[in-house]
């Protein structure tokens, strides 16, 4: 699932793979994989096997690196998807942090046990994919791989670059996007279990992530062309319709699950999660 330090083939592979097959990758195959560390590491090791051996312990370490240590990486990036891939770095350390924390908050509250961890699965689907999406939109439309060549495009392809807006504004976490329910999630599972020093973490890195994506949005809507564009290329006109209806769809969800998430709507869902992990460590029996 590329957690840090074993994170190294996601950049790589991010920048040479097809856009469609990196939206795959990050918004679903790295998922499936923490979902699986999930299923082994409470039904098959068991809780107590795991807090016995302080490996949630080295866990929530390794997670709290990689959620800088990917935040730093993406700032440094040129390359619009090796900043991304780093960004799902970081990602994936929110999750294992909050699967780390969930053992010692277990309570009734609902970002108890595995909520913000199984929350966060989802969200963070929703916006890499929609972000590499609008990517490999650029690369279709204009060949524009870096970071510097996408200045001004938002005239050329309104759709695209709004939809990547959306995303980005989720990934950082301004509310009330899925973004921000689940960062909120965690830092109030860090108060109900008491490890206030990933508070500071997940702070640190929200402030990276608007130094990062803002980058990339101020050169989208502020600045003017600088790659010398064909007629045909700097004429007004987005990507065909079937390639904005994903990206569309998913930047649409990053507002319309935050708003669901933030009334409770979905919270059934997350409290069955709950009562089985509750259930598999003893409590209420």
């Amino acid at each position: 699932m590329a957690l840090f330090p074993f994170h190294t083939w996601l950049p790589d592979a991010h920048a040479s793979a097809p856009s469609e097959i990196s939206a795959l990758l990050s918004g679903i195959i790295i998922e499936v994989a923490a979902y699986a560390f999930i299923r082994l590491a409470f039904s098959v090791f068991t809780p107590n096997f795991i807090i016995f051996e302080h490996s949630l312990n080295i866990l929530s370490g390794l997670s709290a690196i990689a959620i800088i240590f990917g935040s730093v990486l993406a700032m440094m990036q040129k390359n619009l998807k090796r900043m991304l891939a780093y960004s799902s770095v970081s990602q994936m350390g929110y999750i294992m942090l909050a699967v780390s924390i969930s053992t010692s908050a277990i309570s009734s509250s609902p970002w108890s046990g595995l909520a913000p961890a199984t929350m966060h699965i989802l969200n963070h689907s929703l916006m890499k994919g929609c972000l590499f999406l609008s990517a490999g939109a650029f690369i279709y439309r204009l060949d524009l791989h870096n970071i510097s060549d996408l200045a001004g495009i938002s005239k050329i392809m309104p759709y695209s670059t709004f939809s990547f807006m959306l995303a980005a504004v989720s990934m950082i976490g301004i509310p009330p996007t899925v973004g921000f329910v689940s960062k909120l999630y965690i830092i109030l599972a860090c108060l109900d279990s008491k490890k206030f020093v990933f508070i500071f973490v997940i702070l640190l890195s929200t402030v990276l992530n608007l130094l990062y994506f803002w980058r990339v949005i101020e050169t989208v809507y502020m600045k003017k062309e600088r790659k010398q564009l064909s007629v045909s290329e700097s004429a007004h006109g987005d990507v065909p319709t079937s390639m904005l209806i994903p990206m569309v769809t998913l930047a649409s969800l990053c507002i319309v699950m935050g708003i669901l998430w933030l009334l409770k709507v979905p919270l059934p869902l997350l409290d069955r999660i709950n009562y089985l992990f509750n259930l598999s460590m003893g409590v209420g029996l």
